[in-house]
């Protein structure tokens, strides 16, 4: 993707304001070319159109982690699990035992477990 991508994009935006396609893909754009928070930005214009759109969620969890925010990134796989209507009761504990912790290498690890769990259906619990 290029800059004259993202002026197509724009441009697609301001004529529809409401096309939330344009919003991810310009929110894609940014993730690639590494702007995490614009990519944040856009995706909550985008999940204000249609917050049942999963892209929104997965693009904007990609950006959290990108910027070492890994209890964000959690929050909004939980999130789309939550939309999926696949809770799992041991993610909701691990995370809240995370945040009570404060320890940034298990924020990664719960993320990435956490986003196994979203891809595969398999979870393994950090606390026994």
């Amino acid at each position: 993707m290029n800059l004259k991508y993202a002026l197509k994009c724009y441009k697609k935006i301001f004529k529809n304001p409401r096309d939330v396609d344009a919003w991810l893909d310009l929110a894609n754009y940014f993730l690639e070319i590494n702007l995490p928070l614009l990519t944040i930005n856009h995706t909550f214009s985008a999940g204000l159109i249609n917050p049942r759109d999963k892209r929104v969620y997965l693009i904007r969890a990609e950006a959290f982690a990108k910027i070492k925010d890994y209890l964000h990134a959690t929050i909004e796989i939980i999130n789309l699990l939550l939309i999926e209507r696949r809770p799992n009761p041991e993610i909701i504990r691990d995370y809240f035992n995370v945040v009570w912790e404060r320890k940034r290498e298990l924020e990664k690890k719960l993320f990435e477990r956490v986003r196994e769990y979203y891809l595969t259906g398999k979870y393994s619990t950090l606390f026994p």
